[in-house]
């Protein structure tokens, strides 16, 4: 049985981690543990999660839970206050007990040392500067995503217009290690994806609405191989948001809010990538998930102006919606560790 997770984002105490659990045709939610301001949750093995938010007084809290099996409960385990607050994305680097962050707010990426859900403090973190063109969004550094990922750091800066990497652990906290990648200016770099094969690097950008297909050089610099509209020139209201990856059946996802859209694409035997299909989302697609055997995809559904917060299944077979559940706040979906199969 898959042991499915999604948080919502708010200051309610109906916010925090629901359990998705899919029957059949449908599915029901229950939740877990209320969190207010939760923004993102990282599964570690043994069930334990790792979910960042913000204090409301102020800065942000890092929280532990156990996932107990027998009740099907989640125990807290520990809590930690940091003065930085507002974070895009939370990769876990589960060999070196380390949370990675992306701290938007503050145009820096964080490292916090934990182990067995206690949670230490900050041991590292590299700013950035720079900025784009777009005043409304880009007026500063703003990392939106950081993972280490075959043998590297990868991190996405909307703000400047850039991509970074760095090749050795130690060096997460010195800026000067870091390669700097420029994209097109106003892009908006937002989230990354990498082949398991190396060499070819997906990245979704927020505000070109575009994916880009890049590879390694000799070097080590990146080099542009293919670039994909995802939406008409037309649909100026949508926002590219995340990629999510099926690398047994070679097939990339790309969310796109706004147009409500998943767009569904081949990846080739060269790591290009061949357009394949359109699901047709009933709100903002921000979190994808991936279930094989049958073939699913679930979309995680955010709140907006003309969007309302729900969870909604894909049966990829056909490419028809199979339910649509409301949840008010959806912004994160994702399968507790120990079942997972592919990288948050």
């Amino acid at each position: 049985m898959n042991e499915i997770f999604c948080n919502t984002y708010g200051k309610r105490d109906a916010d925090g981690i629901y359990r998705v659990e899919m029957r059949g045709t449908g599915a029901r939610i229950r939740q877990m543990t209320a969190l207010r301001y939760l923004e993102w949750v990282c599964p570690a093995a043994g069930g334990l999660f790792y979910a960042v938010g913000q204090e409301e007084g102020g800065g942000s809290y890092i929280r532990s839970f156990y996932h107990e099996q027998h009740s099907d409960t989640f125990v807290p385990v520990d809590k930690k206050l940091f003065s930085w607050k507002g974070v895009s994305h939370m990769s876990l680097m589960e060999n070196e007990g380390r949370l990675l962050a992306a701290v938007y707010g503050e145009g820096m990426l964080v490292s916090v040392r934990v182990r067995e859900g206690q949670i230490g403090g900050e041991d590292s973190r590299v700013a950035f500067e720079g900025h784009g063109p777009r005043e409304d969004r880009q007026e500063a550094s703003h990392p939106h995503f950081v993972k280490w990922m075959q043998g590297e750091y990868w991190a996405a800066d909307l703000g400047a217009d850039a991509v970074y990497h760095c090749n050795r652990t130690e060096w997460f906290g010195k800026r000067g290690k870091w390669m700097t990648e420029y994209m097109t200016e106003g892009s908006g770099p937002r989230y990354l994806e990498m082949n398991p094969s190396g060499g070819m690097i997906y990245l979704i950008t927020e505000l070109s609405n575009e994916l880009l297909v890049l590879e390694r050089t000799v070097s080590g610099k990146l080099k542009e191989r293919q670039r994909i509209a995802l939406v008409s020139e037309r649909m100026e209201e949508s926002l590219a948001s995340v990629l999510c990856a099926d690398w047994t059946g070679n097939r990339l996802y790309a969310g796109i809010r706004g147009a409500n859209l998943v767009r569904e694409l081949s990846v080739t035997e060269n790591g290009t990538l061949r357009e394949k299909g359109e699901l047709h989302t009933g709100g903002w697609p921000r979190s994808l998930l991936y279930l094989p055997e049958p073939a699913r995809l679930l979309v995680a559904e955010e709140e907006s102006e003309h969007s309302s917060g729900m969870l909604e299944c894909f049966d990829l077979s056909d490419q028809n919606s199979m339910w649509r559940i409301r949840l008010t706040g959806a912004y994160q979906i994702y399968e507790k560790k120990d079942r997972i199969r592919q990288a948050l």
